[in-house]
């Protein structure tokens, strides 16, 4: 039915190629449950019969695949396939508290500058001081600092420079492959 979301919405692109990800993850477990049959219990067998690195609660995994099963037993309500939608109601396994990056920023540039300064007192540590400036100052992603080249010959290449734009190699399906050469960047 295309993947619809919660408002019965037909997903696509890349959204829609998650959701089938997650499907193929969910339906090992759930192949053989009967929809009217399941319960919140389910939701937490589930959740318990993943298999997560250590140190990893995979609780935000786990919540992102019960939505999808949620919104796939919604269109079967919504199709007439189902009387009622036995996930409506379901537990949340993500962790309460929740640590974002934003939360550990420096408070303002003297603080930013404090830290890069001491990275730059120590042989070993300086590149980790040019990695922490560029990162600020373009918004990139640690993996996509790091494949910036001072040889990119072409805007194919990470680190290829063309007037006042630095190519880049986004992460993540990341889009506008550049960014901005403004004053303090070009400085850097």
């Amino acid at each position: 039915a295309g993947c619809p979301d919660r408002h019965d919405t037909k997903r696509n692109g890349k959204s829609a190629e998650q959701d089938l990800n997650r499907i193929a993850k969910l339906e090992p477990f759930w192949r053989n449950k009967v929809a009217e049959s399941i319960r919140s219990l389910d939701c937490t067998a589930y959740f318990r019969s993943r298999k997560f690195r250590e140190g990893r609660s995979g609780g935000r995994a786990v919540d992102l695949e019960l939505s999808t099963l949620n919104n796939c037993l919604a269109w079967a309500v919504t199709s007439g396939r189902l009387d009622h939608n036995p996930l409506a109601k379901r537990p949340r396994f993500r962790p309460k508290a929740i640590s974002h990056c934003r939360d550990f920023m420096p408070k303002d540039a003297e603080e930013l500058h404090a830290l890069a300064a001491y990275l730059f007192e120590s042989r070993p540590s300086e590149s980790l001081g040019w990695q922490l400036l560029l990162e600020t100052m373009t918004g990139c992603r640690t993996s996509e600092v790091l494949r910036l080249r001072w040889d990119a010959k072409s805007p194919s290449e990470a680190g290829f420079i063309q007037g006042d734009w630095l190519w880049l190699a986004r992460s993540k399906g990341g889009v506008n492959p550049f960014v901005l050469i403004h004053p303090a960047l070009r400085d850097c």
